[in-house]
């Protein structure tokens, strides 16, 4: 989301000024007219939706900038990858155990040896407290 807002005001256009959420309903559909070509701020702010509607004059101004194909480019990525990680997690199944295990892996070099760890941890899910403690 801050790579998208500073992508936004690279190109001038200071929508979080405006907008609370950047990739709220509103400015989503901005964002996405923008994407597709159009660049008229008043066009734009008409798309503003439920209480955003009354700030329409600030987001004239707001919208005003040099919104060029790279910046469509580098957003529509952006946006792009978003969804595919909000879909992602939506459609990630629950496991069947009352315990998950999540481990990750981290390799960094601080010096010409490379120097590797591995951390684990485990996740209780549905179990009381006091179960949760005797674990950790």
């Amino acid at each position: 989301m801050q790579r998208v807002e500073k992508t936004l005001q690279d190109a001038g256009i200071k929508l979080s000024s405006v907008a609370s959420e950047v990739l709220g309903v509103s400015a989503r559909l901005m964002l996405d007219a923008l994407i597709s070509g159009t660049h008229d701020p008043d066009v734009l702010a008409e798309l503003a939706k439920g209480a955003l509607r009354k700030k329409i004059p600030a987001l004239r101004e707001a919208l005003q900038g040099r919104f060029t194909g790279h910046h469509a480019l580098l957003i529509g990525q952006m946006l792009a990858q978003i969804d595919f990680l909000d879909g992602s997690t939506t459609a990630t199944p629950r496991p069947s155990g009352s315990w998950v295990a999540v481990s990750f892996h981290c390799a960094s070099s601080p010096s010409p040896r490379r120097v590797a760890c591995c951390c684990s941890c485990s996740i209780a899910i549905g179990s009381s407290a006091s179960r949760r403690r005797a674990w950790w």
